[in-house]
């Protein structure tokens, strides 16, 4: 297990020492006093909680830029619901809430989760820009009731499709023999497939907990138990499954600017930007991204 290396002031306070209940004020809906109808035992309690609590402190003593980092871009997309409520607002709403899910998961050590939310915000941000771009309100209402299906792949198909696409695409091969959508071998042989299919592919890998991606490999131990080589590996498929995630959201929304908060993907702390989130965010965002 790696060494806690904050050591604590004797007397010191940890303002992460205490749990409380949030005042019903807190929530947009709330009726009546909560009541304890059914407490759970204190030795099951402890049996659940104390290896999460312990990893949590162990991650926020020693991750707090990326914690910060990751909660300010996760407030990004929450403040992006504030506009239109177009197709992918309804995403949006979907898209915050498994980017809390990585986040908590990331911090209480359960690393496999927090990628596997990852997948789904990717898949939902994708499916979104689907259905804005290539079909209707009426269509999309049936994927909504299960009445009609997309997949991740058909998606990116029939993005990379449209004009603007293909524009990037071609800008993208130019600079680095690499693409947004392309499907594998569509460019040359051994192609393995555009950044969005290349990340969703490996954030697959945790879904399907395949070697060197599942739980017990990344612990090497049962868990949850902190790691920092883990949560490093996380942060930094947070950080491009971010900047991706507003590269779908900007082919949904063609007027899109650039929000403030994403600069911080490319300022993790122990993390290099991908190549081509570098690449793309200069053909879109042209003079407004400078890092």
């Amino acid at each position: 297990m790696a060494k806690h290396v904050r050591e604590r002031k004797k007397g010191e306070k940890d303002f992460r020492s205490t749990r409380e209940l949030l005042p019903p004020e807190a929530f947009a809906l709330a009726e009546g006093p909560d009541l304890v109808t059914d407490l759970v035992d204190k030795d099951i309690w402890n049996s659940i909680m104390n290896l999460p609590d312990d990893v949590s402190l162990r991650t926020s003593d020693n991750h707090g830029t990326e914690l910060n980092y990751m909660h300010k871009l996760w407030s990004s997309i929450i403040n992006l619901t504030e506009n239109e409520k177009d197709i992918i607002w309804y995403h949006l709403l979907d898209i915050s809430d498994e980017l809390m899910a990585s986040i908590v998961n990331s911090l209480i050590g359960f690393y496999r989760t927090a990628a596997s939310s990852l997948r789904n915000s990717l898949e939902l941000a994708a499916n979104g820009a689907y259905y804005q771009r290539c079909k209707n309100l009426a269509e999309y209402e049936k994927w909504r009731k299960s009445q009609n299906d997309i997949r991740f792949g058909n998606a990116c198909s029939q993005l990379n499709a449209l004009d603007d696409v293909k524009e990037i695409n071609d800008y993208l091969f130019s600079k680095m023999r690499d693409t947004l959508l392309e499907e594998r071998n569509s460019r040359y042989h051994g192609y393995p497939g555009g950044w969005t299919r290349k990340l969703y592919s490996n954030l697959s890998g945790f879904v399907h907990s395949r070697p060197d991606y599942s739980s017990g490999d990344m612990w090497q131990s049962n868990g949850p138990i902190y790691s920092g080589q883990a949560y490093g590996r996380i942060s930094a498929l947070y950080c491009d499954t971010l900047a991706l995630i507003y590269v779908l959201i900007k082919l949904s929304r063609p007027k899109l600017e650039l929000p403030a908060e994403t600069k911080l993907i490319f300022k993790f702390p122990n993390v290099m930007p991908s190549k081509i989130s570098i690449y793309t965010y200069r053909y879109l965002w042209k003079d407004a991204f400078k890092l």
